[in-house]
Formats: C-alpha cells, sequence, structure tokens
C-alpha cells in the first residue's frame, strides 16, 4: 500500500493540474455587464453587413448645428479651479448648470431634483439601428444628429458590434451605481458620485463592442480609431482609462 499511495497522489496531481488548465481557458464575463439591468433587448444579426463610414474632416457646417437650448452660458473656470482643474474648452453647448472641467469632472455638482431639458428616446430618435441595453435610454435632442454618424462610425469598425450601455442617468441611478460597486471604500470603482456624472447631464453615454456567446454578453472597449475620431463627431473621450466614456459637445 505504501508504494501505491505516491502513485495515487501523482495521478490525482496530473488531474488537478489538467482541470486548472481548461478553467483557465475560459473567457470571463465582463464585469462591467453586472451592473446592466435588464439584459439588452435585442441583438445583432449574426453576419452585420458593413460598409464604410465617411469620416468627417472638420466639425459640422454651422447651419448643420442645431441650436443651444438651456445651455450653460460657456461654463465658469471659477468652479473648475475650485478643484484645481482647469475649464475644457469649448464647453458643449447643451450641458446645462454645470460646468465641463478636465478629466471629465463636472462642477458644481447636480442637486438631486435636477432633470435636464429636451431628453429624447435614443432608440426611437435613431429608428432602433443600434443594439441598446433598455430601449428606454434618453439623451440630450440636440446631440442626435452628431451621435448618431458616431455610432455607424463605431458599429462598422472591424470586429466590432456597437452596443450602447448607457446615456442619460438620474440622480437615483448614478447613486444606485456608485453604491453597488462600493465607491464609497475604492475610490478607484470607475463611477463617479452622484451629481458629478456627465450622464447626469444626459450628453454622455458609455460605447462597447459586444460579442455574445451563447447567453453572455461579452463586452470589450472601442477601437482606438473610434476614439481618436470621437473630435470629428463632436464628441470627446476624456478620461483614458474609462474606454467607454464619450461626451457629447
Amino acid at each position: 500500500m505504501s508504494k501505491v499511495l505516491p502513485i495515487i497522489i501523482i495521478f490525482l496531481n496530473i488531474l488537478l493540474i489538467s482541470k486548472a488548465r481548461v478553467l483557465a481557458q475560459i473567457p470571463p464575463k465582463s464585469i462591467k455587464l453586472g451592473s446592466f439591468t435588464p439584459p439588452p433587448t435585442r441583438t445583432p444579426t449574426a453576419t452585420p453587413t458593413r460598409t464604410p463610414t465617411l469620416i468627417p474632416s472638420g466639425p459640422p457646417a454651422p447651419s448643420e448645428v442645431p441650436e443651444p437650448s438651456g445651455g450653460n452660458g460657456g461654463g465658469n473656470p471659477a468652479e473648475c479651479a475650485k478643484l484645481g482643474l482647469s475649464m475644457f474648452s469649448p464647453q458643449p453647448r447643451f450641458l446645462e448648470q454645470t460646468t465641463l472641467c478636465e478629466l471629465g469632472v463636472i462642477w458644481p455638482p447636480y442637486s438631486p431634483s435636477f432633470v435636464p431639458s429636451n431628453l429624447t428616446n435614443l432608440y426611437n430618435a435613431t429608428g432602433g439601428k443600434f443594439w441598446q441595453r433598455v430601449n428606454s435610454i434618453m439623451i440630450k435632442s440636440g446631440i442626435v444628429s452628431d451621435l448618431t454618424g458616431l455610432l455607424k462610425y463605431i458599429d462598422n469598425q472591424p470586429g466590432c458590434a456597437l452596443f450602447i450601455g448607457y446615456g442619460y442617468r438620474s440622480y437615483a441611478e448614478q447613486e444606485g451605481l456608485w453604491k453597488g460597486n462600493n465607491c464609497a471604500t475604492d475610490p478607484g470603482c470607475g463611477v463617479a458620485p452622484p451629481g458629478k456624472s456627465a450622464h447626469q447631464a444626459g450628453i454622455a453615454l458609455d460605447l462597447f463592442c459586444a460579442e455574445m456567446r451563447g447567453s453572455d454578453i461579452i463586452l470589450k472597449g472601442v477601437s482606438q480609431s473610434s476614439i481618436d475620431n470621437a473630435r470629428n463627431f463632436n464628441f470627446i473621450h476624456p478620461v483614458n482609462w474609462d474606454t467607454p466614456h464619450f461626451i457629447g459637445l
């Protein structure tokens, strides 16, 4: 028996090592997807037809730019200075009652009762052409035209099925995400405190490339080309580490 025992132990070790290797090859689910409730309402076609999208050489002509409504009056650099930051220039045309600073930070923060004006349903405004987390996502109506161009560009990138995670978030929704990710004790959670997110202004979106694997949705960052060309569609990508986050100007 004493001679057989070492052989049994070696055999068990081989089985454990083999199992560990198999588990290591299983791709993990997207962590950020855990905050998406309910699951997406539609999926892209298995083999979507993609056509090249012409990148604008510059910002839209004046006649194509909608008139600002309820804007922030060009922002206030003194507000950003309170945080030791510079004011972002140009200021978003449809940002209300606050100022956009460096790194996508807004100040002063929004109150729990604030709701931006002129919100519209994104699914309806874009004709239901894009894969969304839910069909009830809202955004400021003034950015729809520019946003549609950006969404088409991202969706036409090789290997990318565009997935829109978030648009406008209320104070309560922002607070729920912040608490749900334990941000009070984890400053690096990746979620702005309630009142301090550009999503609450209705001009920010989280955009991904997505892939269906069975019943799982695997989220990936958009291409570097999409980030680099965002300004051609009057959008900025203010934080390098927050790949999905875009803000409309």
